[in-house]
């Protein structure tokens, strides 16, 4: 190996390595929980009901991402237990949809979580109404209309669930 080949591939790994290195020091400098409020309101907004998030922690290796310690969803009726808690969500983002305006979401992973779902005697239900979230009634939309934005799940995992139907 010529003296010149080596020094281009020392300066290459370098380069790598401080790459590397940066991704991996940058969540500790980021705090992501100066958005928590913010971030539960929308919540709140979209769902339409009471939205507890914890601790947030930002993720650069092996894909960006966050996790949040503790979650919690509350039910629509008071006294019920919550619609969803987990002791800790991680979500996982792809790069390039996200430029382009689509959450593509590569893994959502739940600790030990709980599912709480009921079916109330007048017949609906205790999940939200994500159709209607946060708008108005307005006229339908044509079937080929492009949509905008999205959202797209590949990896959905749950360790140590628990699911009740009342």
């Amino acid at each position: 190996m010529t003296p010149r080949l080596r020094r281009l591939l020392w300066i290459a790994g370098s380069f790598v390595a401080g790459l590397i290195a940066l991704a991996l020091v940058i969540p500790l400098f980021v705090d992501i929980n100066r958005y928590h409020d913010t971030l539960e309101a929308k919540a709140e907004e979209l769902l339409r009901r009471d939205v507890t998030l914890g601790t947030m922690k930002p993720t650069l290796l092996p894909i960006p991402g966050v996790s949040v310690k503790p979650l919690a969803i509350a039910s629509d009726r008071k006294g019920d237990p919550p619609l969803f808690k987990a002791e800790s969500l991680s979500a996982h983002v792809r790069i390039l949809p996200l430029l382009g305006g689509e959450i593509a979401v590569a893994s959502l992973i739940a600790h030990h979580p709980e599912l709480n779902l009921h079916r109330y005697p007048d017949g609906h239900t205790n999940l939200p109404d994500l159709s209607a979230a946060g708008s108005a009634p307005s006229a339908p939309q044509p079937t080929s209309a492009p949509s905008e934005g999205g959202l797209s799940l590949s990896k959905l995992r749950h360790e140590g669930g628990r699911l009740c139907l009342v």
